[in-house]
């Protein structure tokens, strides 16, 4: 396969450009290898408040990709032109390059955590993408590219996240947040719950994204056994030795998950993908970190009025020693180290997060603790101005890769990793609590349509070169094939 990609670019091209191109570079381009970095990827969107039409929309991109494979991807706070994304309408600006802002940077497990920006003055990005459509009507928006981490044993080549856009109607995609990488003990019924929320309190259902809509028809596979429920959410996958002898430890399993939203009548409205890893890990006397008392579930703040709150975290193993990181935190978001409070751990640790929220949309960050030197991790959610109030959980328990809150908490559910009682319960958790929002970080509609035009602009000028250089290329085949005729002639 012939890998139209440099790092960071590609040709923003309608099909038929597209078409056009890669049809010359098979002909003329010599065959190379795509590389390998993807990891992790999620698109959601919901309409912006400040058009009465409800056409302009605002994408919110994930992205987690092998550190080194984009100039400075380890520096956070840079902007680098990743993927393209593909509004699914036609005409000039139909797609246009995403930049996307480096978040975090993992250097034990070798990955950078990005979001897409738009550019709203010199060297300032506020999170989101903005596309207007010309007419109501559904749209398939997607981003597609090459490549999957080659490391995965059940799928590699191109990776597709798509969602389906309702322009006009005012409703928003439900939204969906996992870290890039989920632990699973090998020889268990590893169990966990995807979090998701929709903004317009639809019913949501859950199932596997197809090969299509994960791959573009490429060689995926979903984890072998791997099954999840419709109604909840839940993942179950039995990676017990008499179930699955070939699922080891040191395997990683890509997979994708496909949450819809649906109208009274049951009909499928939008849909919305989160695509991650699971990481298989042997069984033995180290526990992962939980989370504690005093980390929240849930913070709310008015558009402009600061919040802060502690995230903690510690190990029933003594010896280790914990660290904390926010692996998507939202631009302006300060995580800074402070005394943990009282534990019944010596090993705890805390952070202090400060943030001003621009938008009074919700966002959920995701926190992650490991412990050393075993490299256990556990997640936690923080939904910051959640649309809907979160049910209350069990008291004092924690969650590896459930709902249940902090350790000691008095209630409310976070998604995690790690927690109080076993790492993967082999029964399934009795409640699902979905906290995570739409991610609606942006400024007012000035800078919407500032952002708007300069990505039309660039759209355009995108499409006019890329006009030429198929041009270009056709003319290219059409002299070398009257050479061959001249030569053969003679």
């Amino acid at each position: 396969m012939t890998c139209l990609r440099s790092k960071g670019r590609s040709v923003p091209l309608n099909w038929g450009l597209r078409l056009l191109v890669v049809a010359a570079a098979l002909l003329l381009a010599p065959e190379r290898a795509c590389p390998s970095h993807g990891r992790y990827w999620n698109l959601s969107w919901n309409p912006v408040a400040t058009d009465p039409s409800n056409r302009t929309i605002m994408f919110h991109f994930q992205y987690v990709w092998a550190t080194g494979f984009y100039a400075n991807d380890n520096v956070v706070g840079a902007v680098i032109n990743t993927d393209f994304i593909d509004y699914g309408d036609s005409g000039l600006g139909s797609s246009a390059p995403i930049p996307t802002q480096v978040l975090s940077v993992n250097a034990v497990q070798g990955w950078t955590f990005g979001q897409g920006v738009r550019q709203i003055s010199p060297g300032v990005y506020a999170e989101g993408l903005v596309h207007t459509y010309a007419t109501n009507g559904n749209f398939l928006a997607n981003v597609s590219s090459c490549c999957r981490w080659t490391n995965v044993v059940n799928a590699g080549g191109d990776y597709r996240v798509e969602t389906t856009v309702n322009a006009g109607t005012g409703n928003s995609s439900p939204v969906v947040s996992l870290p890039p990488i989920i632990q699973v003990i090998d020889n268990t019924v590893a169990t966990f719950s995807v979090p998701a929320v929709d903004p317009n309190l639809n019913t949501m259902t859950f199932r596997l994204a197809t090969i299509m809509e994960a791959a573009n028809g490429f060689a995926y596979a979903q984890p072998p056994g791997l099954t999840i429920n419709a109604a909840t959410g839940m993942i179950t996958w039995d990676i017990t030795n008499a179930v699955q002898p070939t699922v080891v430890p040191g395997q990683y399993y890509t997979c994708q998950v496909m949450v819809e939203d649906r109208n009274t009548s049951g009909a499928v409205i939008s849909k919305t993908p989160v695509d991650f890893l699971l990481q298989v890990v042997a069984a033995g006397g180290n526990s992962p970190p939980v989370f504690e008392v005093p980390t929240p579930l849930n913070v709310a703040a008015p558009a402009g009025q600061p919040m802060s709150f502690i995230v903690q975290a510690s190990d029933v193993n003594a010896t280790d020693t914990v660290s904390l990181s926010a692996l998507n935190p939202p631009i302006g978001m300060t995580v800074t180290p402070v005394p943990a409070g009282p534990s019944p751990n010596p090993n705890a640790k805390a952070v202090q997060v400060n943030w001003t929220p621009p938008t009074g949309g919700t966002i959920i960050v995701i926190f992650q603790a490991t412990d050393a030197p075993g490299g256990l991790t556990t997640f936690q959610a923080v939904t910051l101005n959640g649309p809907n109030p979160i049910p209350p959980g069990p008291k004092g328990e924690g969650s590896h890769a459930g709902a249940q809150g902090p350790t000691g908490s008095e209630g409310g559910f976070g998604f995690g990793s790690g927690g109080a009682r076993s790492r993967f319960s082999k029964s399934a958790n009795k409640s699902i609590a979905r906290l995570v929002g739409p991610f609606q970080v942006g400024p007012s509609s000035d800078v919407y349509n500032v952002g708007y035009q300069e990505k039309t602009m660039q759209a355009q000028a995108d499409d006019t070169t890329a006009l030429a250089v198929a041009a270009g290329l056709v003319l290219a085949l059409l002299a070398l094939a009257a050479l061959k005729v001249t030569l053969g002639s003679s």
